[in-house]
């Protein structure tokens, strides 16, 4: 075990002396659990369901829904997501609406 674990297990143990404390945990983000903000999701459905289908022939489809997307959430204020959370997100849309 290396050295900065029993350190931040001994934090933890401190903070609540109860064996509980030191249990491994699940790494990664909990399930269910969203990273982004809930006016940037509603921006990248908004941009999925409504102004991708409108646009006719897109020489650079994922390039142009990110900027859109980026466009959107400037305008906003909010931070907008990146490229591979765009693909991911533009990949579970077309699998949602049968097109793969």
């Amino acid at each position: 075990m290396h050295w900065t674990t029993v350190y931040r297990l001994r934090k933890r143990f401190l903070a609540d002396p109860v064996i509980s404390a030191v249990r491994p945990r699940e790494r990664g983000p909990k399930a269910g659990s969203r990273r982004l903000g809930a006016r940037t999701e509603l921006i990248v459905d908004d941009v999925l369901t409504t102004w991708l289908p409108r646009q006719r022939l897109l020489a650079h489809p994922l390039t142009d829904l990110t900027l859109e997307i980026r466009r959107r959430c400037v305008e906003t204020g909010t931070t907008p997501p990146g490229r591979n959370l765009v693909a991911r997100r533009w990949a579970a849309h077309r699998e949602a609406e049968g097109m793969v």
